[in-house]
């Protein structure tokens, strides 16, 4: 029931917010083609559009559409905005998934070794890396890296190559936004069990404490990683807009930013929709995983 009622409650937002915006759509699309701005032809548009009728009518009618997979038809380019969307959100929730997955395989084993060694290299390394990562934009971090890279070292690929070449930087930017939050809570999950009674009294037998921590606390490590991935996961994909516009990659983000200067609602509803069933899919399958990982999560 909760996830309907955020889904619902995100549905009216993505409806809401593009109607937020200055100016009239239907008016700003006569200007652009040069007609004259006449009562009439503004009547005419608003139907088109289907911004006639009262906003609960109109968000009814969106609804309904939407959840059958159809959100109507682009005004700035008057294609169908459901197979562009599939196509965009494709790119995006690849390269948000595939920079978690990164961070997440970097951050478990460099947690593990800096639980086993407080204050060594790899315990600094994770605090520097957090602090650096949520202290620095990554739209700064990226613009900055592009210049260097594809001005200074010559990597045009980075801008001008093909969509994997282009995607490279915003993967690596991602990850390592992610990685500073993953490494950190995957390391008070290790240093957690490295305080249990059972891992003192495997030492005590002889266990070695790198095998008895890899033992005892990879279960409680991955539950832990799996509950900030659900917290990281919006981030991933609003990040992934982000350095999308930046590096010319064909996703959601250079479209939602060509949608919302055009006031393309259709599109940018469609986009506010998709990345509200991202976050509560994330969220839905981040629980799963934290319950099989560990059974005390099915009592809490």
């Amino acid at each position: 029931m909760r996830l309907l009622a955020a889904l619902l409650l995100g549905s009216l937002c993505a409806f809401a917010l593009p109607r937020l915006a200055a100016g009239d759509p239907a008016l700003l699309a006569l200007l652009e083609a040069g007609q004259a701005a006449d009562p009439a032809a503004l009547s005419r548009l608003r139907a088109a559009f289907g911004l006639d009728g009262t906003l609960p009518a109109q968000y009814l009618r969106w609804l309904g559409a939407a959840l059958s997979g159809d959100f109507g038809i682009s005004w700035r380019g008057g294609g169908a905005v459901g197979p562009e969307l599939a196509r965009r959100l494709a790119v995006s929730l690849s390269l948000g998934a595939a920079a978690l997955a990164l961070a997440a395989c970097l951050a478990l084993p460099l947690a593990r070794h800096a639980a086993a060694r407080p204050g060594g290299l790899a315990d600094r390394a994770i605090d520097a890396v957090a602090l650096l990562s949520q202290s620095l934009p990554t739209f700064w971090i990226g613009a900055v890296l592009l210049w260097w890279l594809a001005v200074g070292m010559g990597w045009g690929g980075l801008i001008a190559g093909n969509v994997p070449q282009r995607a490279l930087l915003p993967l690596f930017l991602l990850s390592f936004a992610a990685f500073g939050p993953l490494s950190a809570v995957a390391r008070a999950a290790w240093r957690a069990t490295a305080d249990s009674p059972h891992f003192q009294a495997a030492l005590a037998r002889g266990e070695p404490m790198r095998r008895a921590l890899a033992r005892q606390g990879r279960r409680h490590a991955l539950a832990s990683i799996a509950a900030a991935i659900a917290a990281e996961g919006a981030f991933a994909v609003g990040g992934a807009a982000v350095l999308e516009a930046l590096c010319g990659v064909p996703g959601i983000g250079a479209w939602a930013v060509e949608a919302a200067r055009a006031r393309d609602w259709p599109v940018l509803q469609a986009i506010l929709f998709a990345a509200i069933l991202w976050c509560a899919t994330i969220q839905v399958a981040a629980g799963w995983a934290r319950r099989r990982l560990d059974p005390r999560e099915a009592v809490l």
